[in-house]
């Protein structure tokens, strides 16, 4: 962190915003301190599988590119597979946190839009033509979740009853870094302009 050029500050800006907000939450959850994982009382809170694939993106975020960036991603992409094909079962992996929190379809289950988000980022790596459209994407996906919680629409931040539960705002704020990183460039469009 740290360079001269003001794209990678805000690159890496983007990638501290995301650890973070993965770090936060899974404190939360193993503390058991609720205002951690959940912004408001009356919205969903964030599930611990979220918050661990944030901090797996975040990491990405920071490695440069080759073989151990599209390691890493291919691993944000099977556990979020994994997390929707096991969809309503228990997550065998992760710890046992039971959320019945507002919002939430089935407990310990993310937002079918998170794990399409991530399962996104994750094939980032194998196309790096994408990039830019899949950060555009989770811009967009951000800004539309915010647009749901500000006009009180549950579709729109992803909560279907007994199918999706819906997507926190704070997992929408760091899916908004996400993109930004993405669209805005990284260490890995910053190597081919040195090439």
């Amino acid at each position: 962190m740290g360079t001269g050029n003001p794209r990678n500050r805000l690159t890496d800006w983007a990638t501290l915003v995301v650890c973070a907000i993965g770090v936060n939450v899974m404190a939360g959850w193993i503390l058991q301190v609720g205002a951690m994982t959940q912004i408001n009382d009356r919205w969903v809170s964030m599930k611990f599988v979220t918050a661990v694939l944030l901090v797996l993106c975040g990491l990405t975020m920071q490695m440069r590119a080759g073989s151990r960036q599209a390691f890493m991603k291919g691993i944000v992409f099977v556990t979020a597979l994994y997390t929707l094909l096991s969809y309503g079962g228990q997550i065998s992996f992760m710890p046992p946190f039971v959320d019945t929190s507002i919002g939430t379809a089935h407990p310990n289950h993310p937002s079918i839009f998170i794990l399409v988000g991530f399962m996104l980022y994750g094939l980032v790596g194998w196309s790096p033509a994408t990039r830019r459209r899949t950060g555009w994407i989770l811009i967009g996906l951000s800004f539309v979740v915010a647009v749901g919680y500000i006009v009180n629409a549950p579709i729109l931040y992803g909560y279907i009853e007994g199918l999706s539960s819906a997507m926190p705002i704070h997992a929408a704020f760091a899916f908004g870094h996400l993109g930004w990183y993405l669209v805005a460039g990284n260490k890995e469009s910053d190597d081919h302009k040195k090439a």
